[in-house]
């Protein structure tokens, strides 16, 4: 956990120091592993590339350690016209830089066209027609490789002679044509709209212009506003896993105040109380947990007493919304191995909120891996920076419906458990489950959950390769190529997309190339099922497999194993799947070949 960055009246600050030229040259310049997979991106921008092309490279590298980057840049002057010329195939992703003199060149610095008002209606004409152009450029790349696109960051020349404090008609109505080509980009799927909001906190307006360098050379960026687009850039085109799941405290954490010291009622998290951050929160974690986010309770406390607080009616977080709620008087870092335990996820896929230094220190020394952070308490002004880490860690793009159902899904886990633990045997225990399956065979590529999984899954992982998007759209065009994506449903609720197959049919057989499946699927033999579902949709004899075993694949090793497949040659016949194959009790709702 990196220590918090204190400004001069010793409040957090959530501005953090630009990276600089050399440390970017130095990054670019290390050596790299000769084996390194490779990468290439693509950089539209009208100015000279040459800063941003190294703050976005060495920022690349910086979050994609084991990757060997590439840029192109496009050339001078001709940004939408570099957009409709390029070519997505080979590129990872594509990153736009653009400026009011990309629209129309009398809204920039470097060429002379008159600031007169009676240029001002074809000014107007001729900024949405530019949008219109490059939004139909965004649309087709965006079809392909993912796009990042950067709105104008830099100031408008004094076009309209006003007081400086005023904006009058020609800048408003530039502003509006930008903000609804943003909207309408931003509504496609592939494009990521770089925020306005996260540039401002990184690189301050005031700071962002060079014009000396534009004049002499066309590179109208400072060094630190090049570093900061290059940043959220990278952002945008290598994006962090989120996290899945966030543990907290509730005494001066959830709530103000000691529960066994001010009892139920006494508790505060209201501007009337003093502890309105407290109830922001709580309103945070409700959004979080309305995202699919996990959430847990590890506090010192009387149990008895914290059910109670916890479903106090004004709370802004329903008490349903955490699981497990452990609490007790013994150490948090037992709590935290309980939750993980009932979650079945990596401590590295976790966050842990407590007041307390001396707790945090405390589960921290035997879970390093977890991502601790102190809540403010009696701080308000460092409270803007706690949230934004917050967002950092949990934020993601969209919402799937297996967001929204992964808490029931923990809670039906839990019930399935205990269940199994009371069955008499395994074999009715399973047969008692009325578990439903539905395979999808399918091409499509827009699957993003299927590439979730892809990316994110560890235990039941075939090989713990990834897929960038670009590589995900290159296999499924293959015209050989499969993808089975599997949901599951049984009496203690919906599972949703829980697993995908992605391989290529043979004469009579094929090879598969990524398996995975959701921890939160295991032993219910729906791996079972899922190779049936294999030979039948396919009409094949054989499945062979691209399998390296990992660190974490354990699970999928023993399942090869309780079938006969080889790690030396990891593969499987129809006749042998189904002599090894245990009985199974799955109703098979739909098995749809598209």
């Amino acid at each position: 956990m990196q220590p918090p960055a204190y400004g001069k009246d010793g409040e957090l600050s959530f501005r953090p120091a630009a990276m600089k030229l050399f440390e970017a040259l130095q990054l670019i310049q290390a050596p790299r592993p000769p084996a390194v997979e490779r990468a290439r991106y693509f950089l539209a921008c009208s100015s000279t590339p040459v800063h941003p092309r190294t703050f976005l490279h060495a920022h690349l590298l910086a979050r994609c350690a084991a990757t060997a980057i590439e840029i192109d840049a496009s050339r001078y002057g001709d940004l939408t016209g570099a957009l409709e010329e390029l070519d997505p195939a080979g590129y990872r992703g594509v990153a736009i830089l653009l400026e009011w003199y990309d629209l129309d060149p009398r809204l920039g610095f470097r060429r002379l066209g008159g600031w007169s008002p009676a240029a001002f209606a074809d000014i107007l004409a001729t900024v949405r027609a530019g949008f219109e152009r490059i939004e139909r450029a965004v649309a087709r790349l965006a079809a392909a490789v993912p796009v990042a696109l950067a709105l104008p960051s830099l100031p408008l020349p004094p076009i309209e002679i006003s007081a400086p404090a005023q904006a009058l008609d020609l800048e408003t109505a530039l502003h509006h044509h930008a903000w609804a080509f943003a909207a309408r980009c931003a509504a496609r799927p592939g494009v990521r709209l770089l925020s306005p909001a996260e540039l401002d906190r990184l690189s301050p307006p005031a700071g962002r212009f060079d014009l000396r360098a534009e004049l002499a050379q066309g590179s109208p960026y400072t060094l630190s506003h090049a570093s900061a687009l290059g940043e959220l850039l990278s952002r945008l085109l290598a994006p962090a896993a989120p996290l899945k799941g966030l543990i907290t405290d509730l005494d001066d954490t959830l709530w103000s105040g000691i529960l066994g010291e001010t009892g139920i009622a006494g508790i505060r998290f209201t501007l009337d109380g003093g502890a309105q951050i407290h109830g922001l929160y709580q309103q945070f974690l409700e959004s979080l947990a309305a995202r699919g986010v996990l959430l847990a309770v590890a506090s010192k406390n009387d149990p008895a007493l914290a059910e109670q607080a916890l479903a106090r009616p004004d709370l802004l977080i329903a008490a349903q919304a955490f699981f497990p709620v452990e609490a007790h008087w013994g150490h948090k870092s037992e709590s935290v191995a309980r939750i993980l335990k009932a979650w079945n996820i990596a401590p590295d896929a976790v966050a842990f909120v407590d007041d307390s230094p001396l707790e945090i220190a405390e589960v921290q020394s035997r879970f390093p891996e977890i991502r601790c952070l102190a809540f403010p308490t009696g701080k308000p002004a460092e409270f803007p920076a706690f949230l934004h880490t917050l967002r950092e860690w949990f934020g993601k793009p969209s919402i799937g419906e297996e967001d929204r159902i992964r808490a029931q899904s923990i809670r039906g886990a839990a019930a399935l458990e205990a269940a199994r633990t009371a069955a008499a045997g395994s074999e009715s225990f399973l047969a008692s489950l009325e578990a439903r399956l539905s395979f999808r065979l399918s091409r499509e590529a827009s699957d993003q959950r299927a590439l979730e999984l892809i990316n994110k899954t560890n235990q039941f992982n075939l090989n713990g390769r990834r897929l960038d998007e670009p590589r995900w759209r290159e296999l499924l065009a293959r015209p050989d190529a499969f993808l089975l994506t599997v949901e599951y449903a049984d009496k203690f609720g919906p599972l949703g997309k829980i697993a995908a197959v992605l391989g290529e049919r043979r004469p009579r057989a094929a090879a598969v190339s990524f398996w995975v499946m959701s921890c939160r699927a295991f032993s219910r033999r729906i791996e079972h099922a899922t190779l049936r579902a294999l030979f039948r949709l396919l009409d094949i004899e054989t499945i062979s497999f691209d399998y390296r075993p990992t660190e974490r694949n354990a699970p999928l090793r023993e399942f090869f194993s309780a079938l006969g497949i080889a790690e030396s040659a990891p593969e499987i016949a129809r006749s042998q799947f189904e002599a090894r194959c245990p009985v199974l009790s799955h109703a098979i709702q739909e098995a749809a070949h598209v």
